[in-house]
């Protein structure tokens, strides 16, 4: 789940739901996703090329951060290269569609990539407007704000999900009295 950590409390509700009907996101707080002592950066990327479905939380922080720009441009080249089965769901969470198609805000960003591009001259720019093309050609989900709850919009992600990837597998522990629980704290551990 790539997002901006301005959404970062929004993304923790959506994990934990997620997690919860046994899909198991890539989410950067999760020690499972970014085990300590390892470079985060080369985790992020592989994660990026391997996930079978790229979930893009859309915000105007989201655009205007360096990190989530490079995440959606790894989802954008694996997509075209090494893993084409690849599917992106944009979440239009803090910015409508109509609010993210417009050319002055557009702008915005574009001008922002540039400044950051002058601290870190290694930044691709052009990767990141053709990512942007790309998001925008992608249905997303909508929040629909005052006539929808939080709650009700990360249901409507979480039925998303589920008809565009199966669960991840989980060994059947049922008959152990204890098992689910077992199962979370050697996760964990």
């Amino acid at each position: 789940m790539s997002h901006s950590g301005k959404d970062k409390a929004f993304v923790s509700h959506l994990d934990h739901r997620l997690r919860s009907v046994h899909h198991y996101p890539f989410f950067d707080v999760r020690e499972d996703s970014l085990p300590v002592g390892d470079e985060f950066a080369h985790i992020i990327f592989r994660a990026s090329k391997q996930c079978r479905l790229a979930i893009v939380v859309v915000s105007d922080d989201f655009f205007m951060s360096k990190w989530p720009m490079l995440e959606l441009a790894a989802f954008v080249e694996a997509k075209n290269g090494v893993n084409p089965e690849m599917k992106i769901l944009p979440l239009f969470y803090r910015l409508t569609v109509a609010e993210f198609k417009e050319p002055e805000r557009q702008r915005d960003w574009f001008e922002k990539w540039e400044k950051l591009k002058e601290s870190d001259e290694r930044l691709d720019i052009s990767s990141w407007e053709k990512a942007l093309r790309v998001l925008g050609g992608h249905n997303g989900v909508v929040y629909c704000g005052i006539q929808q709850t939080e709650d009700e919009y990360i249901e409507n992600i979480v039925q998303s999900v589920f008809r565009l990837v199966h669960p991840d597998a989980l060994y059947d522990d049922s008959h152990v009295k204890g098992g689910t629980h077992l199962r979370e704290v050697s996760n964990t551990g």
